[in-house]
């Protein structure tokens, strides 16, 4: 089996690392080879160019293929390289930024060329169906919850920050000082790690150490990189709560993120002042139980770990890699009964 992964931008530590994470451990559970494929602008030419020079003249055969891939126009030029398509078996695509079909990015003519194509988010998937007579399914983002994820109780932050955050709360400084006179534990920005793999180690200890993480959606903390006008969920809200944290903020209003989160999961703050926020931490912090990491953890393993995705694409490619299996066994023993297909929430 063929793992590739479209990266539209260099190779970092930065939004697009868990995606890269993922397929790492994609390749892994399903015993693939893992082609990673980056390119410094999004130039169909030069993706054609890095594939054929990463793939080289594989033989015709029956070889199932995964591509991850940004955009859907991602998706849509690696099926046109020239005679790519037939020396592969069953393909199926899985675009990330599916949404980025509002940004420009609609070229979605070959996808009736993969036997199935998943889309991120659920909002897209007629969209992508309709225009490219492509077989879709919602196929969401996730979380290597039982590689990382983690309910220890003791949690000596009790407010950390991660990544992006409206400019109120963007001073490490002035936020900590502001908690300080709360009586309030906060821990601000952490160094990365040198390659994506150390990185979501490091993000995942730091997350299992926090009460409450900040995290505000697109369109409450917006960025040049992010939609202007689609909240959406993102890998920092379910790493998070795989490690036990309670994601605190605003959080996206797409069905994403109704069907996979839970009540106890998230903390609504309803606005994006520091102050009025971290007013309403206090209470929270002072209710916080270590049952809540605990359950954060369990409900994780049931809805979110990447390897109830894998499982979906197994399923299609009509594979059963033995360390897959073996993998969501554990799970089913950690979890129970109550583990969540997005195709069946579908």
């Amino acid at each position: 089996m063929l793992v590739l992964d479209v990266q539209g931008f260099p190779g970092s530590v930065g939004g697009y690392a868990p995606i890269e994470y993922m397929s790492i451990l994609a390749a892994r559970v399903f015993g693939a080879e893992l082609v990673v494929v980056r390119r410094e602008r999004r130039k169909p030419a030069l993706l054609a160019e890095a594939i054929l020079a990463q793939l080289g003249r594989r033989p015709r055969g029956s070889e199932p293929c995964l591509v991850v891939a940004p955009w859907p126009s991602d998706l849509d030029e690696v099926i046109k390289i020239r005679d790519w398509r037939s020396r592969l078996g069953p393909i199926v695509g899985w675009v990330i930024d599916s949404f980025a079909h509002e940004c420009g990015s609609n070229a979605t003519r070959r996808l009736h060329a993969y036997d199935h194509v998943f889309s991120s988010h659920l909002e897209d998937v007629d969209y992508l169906r309709r225009q490219s007579l492509a077989r879709t399914s919602w196929l969401p983002v996730g979380s290597d919850v039982l590689g990382l994820g983690s309910d220890r109780s003791d949690r000596p932050f009790d407010i950390l920050r991660v990544g992006r955050q409206p400019d109120e709360w963007d001073d490490d400084a002035v936020t900590a000082e502001s908690c300080r006179r709360r009586n309030l534990s906060f821990h601000g920005r952490f160094p990365n790690g040198r390659d994506v793999v150390e990185n979501q180690r490091i993000l995942h200890d730091y997350y299992s150490r926090a009460k409450f993480c900040m995290a505000f959606c697109n369109l409450a903390a917006p960025a040049p990189y992010t939609h202007h006008r689609r909240a959406y969920l993102t890998a920092r809200w379910v790493d998070a709560i795989s490690s036990g944290a309670v994601v605190a903020g605003i959080r996206p209003s797409e069905p994403d993120t109704d069907r996979l989160l839970w009540p106890e999961a998230t903390l609504e703050l309803g606005t994006i002042k520091r102050e009025e926020g971290l007013d309403l931490l206090v209470d929270a912090v002072q209710d916080w139980t270590p049952e809540r990491a605990v359950l954060n953890r369990a409900m994780a393993l049931q809805r979110l770990d990447w390897r109830l995705r894998f499982k979906e694409i197994a399923d299609l490619l009509g594979v059963d890699p033995p360390i897959l299996r073996s993998e969501l066994e554990q799970i089913r023993r950690a979890a129970g009964d109550n583990v969540v297909s997005p195709r069946l929430a579908h």
